[in-house]
């Protein structure tokens, strides 16, 4: 069996957090909410998160936030202003902003270069793969 680390938060405490933080993600999630579903005090929360997870809360669900917005946008063609909104995000400036933080590129950019790649596989689907079935 695992040990827990010393002030990190006991596995059912982390699970009921992370199942808390998706549930919630496109809402605005504080700290004192994540700690009263806890049981614990803000800061002995704040403490016990980052010794859980390695991050801040606040990094915790902003690296989830886009995560998200980059599933979002390989899979629909929404405008970005849009993704944000649905990621939890106040408009596109904060998503860009997040995004590049995370990701190294802008969503424009990171949209871009994966809609090519995307449109590369499928160009190269069915059809490059009957010559192989003849």
């Amino acid at each position: 069996m695992a040990m827990i680390q010393p002030g990190a938060l006991p596995r059912w405490r982390a699970r009921r957090v992370v199942e808390c933080i998706e549930e919630h993600l496109d809402e605005r999630i504080t700290i004192t909410s994540l700690a009263r579903e806890c049981g614990l005090s803000s800061s002995h929360f704040s403490r016990a998160f980052k010794a859980t997870f390695g991050v801040t809360v606040h990094l915790y669900v902003m690296q989830r936030r886009v995560q998200i917005a980059r599933a979002l946008i390989l899979r629909t063609s929404d405008p970005l202003s849009e993704i944000a909104i649905r990621c939890g995000l106040s408009d596109q400036a904060h998503l860009t902003r997040w995004f590049r933080r995370v990701v190294g590129v802008t969503p424009a950019v990171w949209r871009r270069t994966h809609s090519e790649i995307t449109s590369a596989r499928e160009s190269s689907g069915p059809e490059a793969r009957s010559d192989l079935l003849a």
